[in-house]
């Protein structure tokens, strides 16, 4: 939402009829992109952008350019701005962000005509006196390290955008009476522990952001910004709104998640116009029933908080679209929710609820029904009338059966089950047509012969999580389910995998196949069964006899990711250079892997680009990486690399993306 009000304002800003100097720029205007270019056509010149040209000096000879209205310099190295500057008297617009600027001169308050100057994301620690840019409509200083606002901007009676973020100001000692046209302010990434008073003097203000600063009270004086529309203040300490908030009536959003909010004051329900409500991370134990007069509302996020209910009167917000209520202590839900008639997602993870009131089924236009951790015991029959479904999910609850209306959601894609108690899912599970993704892991009280049956109806179903079930054999009716990509095996231990493997060779589609915790000491030869797989995850399993493992995974011809994450490996066998697709491995947490041998073995994949070696104490490389030649992306997280140690690395392997993190 911030993003897009900031492009229509500055495009309102540049295109403007008011702009005190728009029209000396011709419409057919050409924007030259080198100097000499523009050299050859100095007369004709008012647009310049030499930006990311890895520049470290600033080109005097765009001093030569007279007519130069818009100077775009910005993602060079240029280190100083030369005074001669000042003889661009047409200049317009300067941007000089993202460069290693430490100062700039003070000449620059000789270009007269500046409506827009763009210093951002350079390490300048003051500004020189720039009283004379009368005409400035925009100014960004953000990401810079300004501990001191320079009061004269409190007289730019054009200025419309203000951009000081990311900089070390603890206070503001100007007076802004001069800035009748300010609407947008952002001071977020700051120091302030006080809102300075100065803003409070802002007709025009529409939005402010003062995110990440130390702010622990927000002053009553909030209610003179009547025109404000947008209040940022995430990411501080504050306690309490106060009431005069309810002055806002043109508030459109109030951003402020990450601080110490316990209530919200009743005024908040005179925000008529109040679109948007983000106080995720919080500690709001209870919504004021005035907040049931926010009729305009659209969005609410009110995740991880320590909320117990809800009033009945949340039940008249009927413009909500969307609503995050995950990680509360909700006990139950209001009678009347239903009548949030244009909802679409409903998220109700981790909270404390044992039942939903049966007018839930009437969220017609609900597409999203989170449920997971909570402590259903069952599921109301009108669930079923939500005809607009496509994601229900309800892991971790304490369901024993379903509704057998369940068959009703014809437009569910996802359907979450894991960690229940079900004994059995209704056999027209398979007019579920739209079905994509089921997840039934640790649910091992399951006859999964009935339930392949059932699933080998629904034409779309591609992936399938059966995790934790106990399984000993596949039944040979998951044949049935014929376009399934992928499937999830891990934690079933005492699986037969031999004859798993041949229910599965029937399945052309079948791409991804994942045996991660299975305590494995080998894969059987049997796997060469499933010509078609593409990845396959093989984590935790530190039993491994490593040979066997690698002999048989090279009977994957269409294989090109493989995930050996925590398996105690030694070394890698040469036998892998059989997988000639094979693109990506992943090698996490295998602290005892030789890495010279294992490297000469993995330098016969003549397709490998991206390997993992996270987490395995490493310090160094061993030279022999270099031959592999076709590796773009090394993965290094959370290893014993030196500074020295990674610059090293970096040098050796140019041409590799590398990540230390």
């Amino acid at each position: 939402m911030k993003k897009i009000q900031y492009i229509i304002i500055i495009a309102f800003l540049f295109f403007a009829a008011n702009s005190a100097f728009a029209q000396d720029i011709p419409a057919n205007a050409v924007e030259y992109r080198s100097i000499e270019d523009a050299l050859a056509n100095s007369s004709e010149v008012y647009i310049l952008n030499l930006s990311n040209k890895n520049l470290s000096t600033f080109p005097m000879e765009i001093l030569e350019l007279k007519k130069l209205a818009v100077l775009d310099l910005s993602r060079n190295n240029i280190t100083q701005i030369p005074a001669e500057i000042e003889k661009l008297k047409n200049l317009q617009e300067l941007t000089l962000s993202d460069n290693q600027l430490t100062a700039i001169p003070a000449e620059l308050n000789n270009l007269k005509k500046l409506v827009i100057l763009t210093l951002s994301n350079n390490n300048i620690a003051q500004l020189p006196l720039l009283d004379k840019l009368k005409y400035l409509e925009r100014l960004d200083c953000s990401k810079n390290n300004i501990s001191v606002f320079p009061s004269y901007i409190g007289a730019y009676e054009f200025l419309k955008d203000l951009d000081f973020s990311k900089n070390k100001l603890k206070e503001i000692n100007a007076n802004f009476a001069g800035l009748l046209n300010l609407k947008i302010l952002y001071l977020n990434g700051n120091e302030f522990s006080t809102i300075p008073q100065a803003i409070f003097s802002l007709p025009k203000l529409e939005i402010l952001d003062l995110n990440s600063n130390k702010l622990t009270e927000i002053p009553e004086t909030i209610g003179n910004l009547t025109n404000l529309k947008s209040l940022y203040l995430w990411g501080n300490q504050i306690t309490k709104l106060p009431p005069s908030i309810g002055k806002l009536q043109k508030l459109e959003g109030i951003y402020m998640w990450r601080n110490l909010l316990t209530t919200l004051p009743p005024e908040i329900g005179f925000l008529e116009n109040l679109t948007e409500i983000s106080l995720v991370n919080n500690n709001i134990e209870s919504l004021p029933v005035e907040f049931g007069n926010l009729l305009s509302l659209r969005f609410l996020f009110l995740s991880d908080n320590n909320l117990q209910k809800l009033p009945e009167e949340f039940s008249k917000l009927k413009w909500l679209v969307e609503v995050d209520l995950h990680n509360n202590k909700l006990q139950y839900l209001p009678e009347k929710i239903g009548n949030l008639e244009k909802l679409q997602t409903l998220n109700l993870q981790n909270n404390e609820l044992d039942s939903l009131p049966v007018s839930i089924g009437k969220l017609l236009q609900l597409k999203r029904l989170l449920l997971d951790d909570n402590n259903l015991t069952a599921i109301p029959t009108q669930l079923c009338n939500l005809q607009a479904l496509e994601q229900l999910m309800l892991s971790n609850n304490n369901l024993k059966v379903l509704p057998v209306e369940i068959y009703k959601l014809k437009k569910v894609e996802s359907l979450g089950l894991e960690n229940n108690n079900l004994d059995t899912i209704p056999k027209n599970i398979g007019e579920m047509i739209a079905l994509q993704n089921l997840n039934v892991s640790g649910n091992p009280n399951l006859n999964f012969t009935e339930l392949f049956q059932a699933l080998s109806k629904i034409q779309n179903l591609h992936n399938i999580n059966l995790t934790n079930n106990k399984l000993t054999t596949l039944p040979k009716e998951i044949s049935g389910i014929k376009n399934l990509q992928s499937i999830q095996l891990s934690q079933n231990y005492d699986l037969q995998l031999v004859s798993a493997f041949q229910s599965l060779a029937t399945l052309g589609s079948l791409a991804t196949l994942n045996l991660d915790d299975m305590r494995l000491v080998t894969v059987p030869q049997e796997i060469a069964l499933l010509k078609k797989v593409e990845k396959i995850s093989l984590n935790n399993n530190p039993q491994f006899q490593q040979e066997a493992v690698f002999t048989n995974l090279a009977q994957l011809p269409q294989l090109f990711f493989i995930s050996l994450n925590n398996n105690e490996l030694t070394e890698i066998h040469t036998s892998i250079s059989k997988l000639l697709l094979l693109q990506n491995i992943s090698l996490v947490n295998n602290p005892n892997l030789n890495l010279k041998n294992s490297f000469e073995a993995l330098s016969g994949v003549k397709n490998l680009t991206i390997i993992n070696l996270g987490n395995n104490k490493l310090t160094t490389l061993p030279e022999n990486i270099s031959k592999l030649s076709k590796l773009r992306t090394l993965l290094l997280g959370e290893n014993n690399f030196s500074d020295n140690d990674q610059k090293s690395i970096q040098q050796k392997l140019p041409n590799i993306s590398i990540y230390f993190y």
